[in-house]
């Protein structure tokens, strides 16, 4: 009896799992992408060199409009390879966390860019963005101290904004 109730538990498991499964590969395989085998995917094609797997990489990614997917194992991967389609995901605000792909970058690299989500992936590219944009440009105060009428508050700042000219440097 217990060997029966068992069974029938690890068969129910079984059979959620198969299900969830059946329904993202539903969803991915409206994506087009290769042929991929059963249980490999499409890792076959990827093994050989860093060039190899370069041109092979650039062969899946012009299968779609901008976005194919391929299978390694079981794992489904999306490649995103125009501009219009990775401005589309990164902009979404219900794709904001990586894949579980990302966790094993932790140790090596910590949270940074690469592997953050969230706010703090939003501050790491804003200073990114403000970093780029501070080493091709000089930006100079047209007015003095005196001039701005700075107020005293929690955080010091000039009453009446601030004027700026923006020179791209030389």
């Amino acid at each position: 009896m217990l060997t029966f109730v068992l069974a029938t538990v690890v068969l129910g498991a079984v059979c959620s799992l198969f299900f969830v499964r059946y329904q993202k590969v539903r969803l991915i395989e409206k994506i087009p992408g290769p042929p991929a085998l059963p249980l490999l995917g499409n890792a076959v094609d990827l093994a050989g060199s860093h060039q190899q797997l370069f041109k092979t990489l650039v062969k899946f990614a012009n299968i779609g409009d901008g976005i194919s997917r391929i299978y390694i194992g079981l794992q489904p991967y999306c490649i995103l390879s125009k501009p219009r389609t990775v401005e589309t995901m990164l902009s979404s605000n219900v794709i904001i966390d990586k894949s579980a792909d990302y966790d094993f970058l932790h140790p090596w690299l910590g949270t940074g860019l690469l592997t953050s989500t969230g706010q703090k992936f939003a501050l790491l590219e804003e200073k990114m963005v403000l970093a780029h944009f501070l080493r091709a440009y000089e930006v100079k105060a047209t007015q003095t101290i005196e001039e701005l009428g700075l107020l005293g508050e929690l955080v010091l700042r000039p009453g009446n904004g601030i004027t700026v000219t923006i020179n791209k440097r030389k």
